[in-house]
């Protein structure tokens, strides 16, 4: 734990902010979703060529599949929100269901 005097704390604040991040932020749904699977150690299923993802919004079709006590699940991104599913019906809703 850092501890400062209160007379130093302007220059510690100011030192710090001067710092560069070490965190990178994922610059879209796409790299998002990427980071995800590296976090999980899961499976990235790519939908399309590195680079050629149009990363609006609404996803690049990209997903990930994981696994919750032996049921599938997709993790995904369309429509401007985020999705985490059920296989089954991620597929129903694919076949153009409901």
């Amino acid at each position: 734990m850092l501890s400062v005097a209160p007379s130093h704390a302007g220059a510690v604040v100011g030192e710090l902010a001067a710092l560069p991040s070490a965190l990178i932020l994922p610059s879209g749904p796409h790299d998002t979703i990427a980071a995800v699977a590296g976090i999980l150690g899961a499976k990235l299923n790519q939908r399309h060529r590195p680079g050629e993802q149009g990363d609006d919004q609404d996803g690049c079709g990209c997903s990930i599949e994981l696994d919750r006590d032996g049921e599938p699940w997709v993790f995904t991104r369309g429509n401007s929100y985020w999705y985490l599913l059920a296989l089954i019906i991620s597929l129903f809703l694919n076949l153009g269901g409901c």
